[in-house]
């Protein structure tokens, strides 16, 4: 979060310009983690998370929520 805030002030600031942000983004990584911040907000959102937290642990909830985030990106075609 603190990146993007820092990379929104450089645009704000004209340290960089709009075009120069596209040209130094993939169109798939952006892809990528829009798509996971849908998927955040959906398993927070359904208490997901809540179940999750209760009965396991954070190794163990990443180590579900990593082939959920690997199908994604292969579905949408995109490199994991």
């Amino acid at each position: 979060m603190a990146a993007l805030l820092a990379a929104f002030a450089m645009v704000l600031n004209h340290v960089v310009t709009m075009g120069q942000v596209h040209r130094s983004m993939a169109g798939q990584t952006l892809i990528l983690v829009a798509g996971m911040i849908q998927l955040s907000a959906a398993i927070t959102k359904t208490g997901t998370t809540k179940m999750l937290r209760q009965r396991i642990s954070n190794t163990a909830t990443v180590l579900i929520i990593i082939p959920i985030t690997l199908t994604v990106a292969a579905e949408a075609g995109l490199p994991p």
